[in-house]
């Protein structure tokens, strides 16, 4: 949206050069201040001066922060091929990274009670990139699990003593495109997760802000260690942190 606005925006000041110009030939430096041709002249040149400072605002937001924003305007995506495009700003586009990538890993903490002996087949994890005229801005880690059945951006993770806390920051660019498969998919697979233990379900932890996570990391106080190979011991840690956190949220002012 606010790319058409700029587009509209250069449209008016060629518009307002225009005028200008037209403008300037009846303008006479012996007419009154009064006269009409003064005010309009005036009126012009501030609208061309504010225009031109608008386009260089906009100019000066990163390709990155654009994109994140673009994500967010779910409905201003097209579709070609196997890649979505901005169409208000062609150049921006998403699409698939056509490379072998092994350490992906789809079998994660978050993702292991959906991931059973039943649906082994159907899931794996691979590489969205965002692009803007060819040139890679972020990979993002995208994960299929539960069969093939659901699909979510794979959350940041912090090591907080043997294990991880895994978290999606709120003005990530991986949590744009999370909302954004949320609304292509009709819902949030990152929500509802069953847990291994039988104790219900969770919802992966969307942070306000990294100063967020230093506070709980803090309010842990568990040094960071390699996390354990053990997958029972992983899960049995990622859900006792998910319990902590919601404590440390219950307990901090809203």
């Amino acid at each position: 949206m606010k790319e058409l606005m700029k587009s509209y925006s250069s449209l008016l000041k060629a518009v307002l050069f225009v005028l200008f110009g037209v403008i300037a030939v009846f303008i006479d430096i012996d007419q009154s201040i009064t006269h009409w041709t003064w005010p309009v002249f005036i009126f012009l040149a501030v609208a061309l001066i504010g225009l031109e400072a608008y386009h260089h605002r906009q100019d000066k937001v990163s390709p990155l922060v654009k994109i994140k924003k673009y994500l967010l305007d779910v409905d201003g995506w097209g579709k070609s091929g196997s890649s979505n495009y901005y169409i208000a700003n062609v150049e921006f586009i998403i699409s698939p990274i056509e490379e072998e990538v092994p350490h992906l890993d789809y079998r994660q903490e978050w993702t292991r009670g959906e991931i059973g002996y039943h649906s082994e087949t159907g899931n794996h994890a691979y590489q969205m990139g965002a692009f803007k005229s060819g040139l890679l801005l972020k990979k993002i880690h995208i994960v299929i699990f539960d069969g093939g059945k659901k699909i979510a951006v794979a959350p940041d993770w912090v090591a907080i003593g043997k294990g991880r806390f895994y978290f999606y920051t709120k003005n990530s660019v991986d949590y744009a495109y999370q909302q954004y498969l949320t609304h292509e998919r009709g819902i949030d697979h990152s929500c509802g997760l069953r847990r291994t233990d039988t104790r219900g379900a969770f919802d992966i932890p969307v942070l306000n802000c990294l100063n967020e996570l230093q506070k709980f990391t803090d309010y842990c106080d568990e040094p960071a260690m390699s996390p354990t190979t053990q997958e029972g011991e992983q899960a049995d840690i990622f859900y006792y942190l998910l319990d902590k956190f919601n404590t440390f949220k219950q307990q901090r002012p809203s």
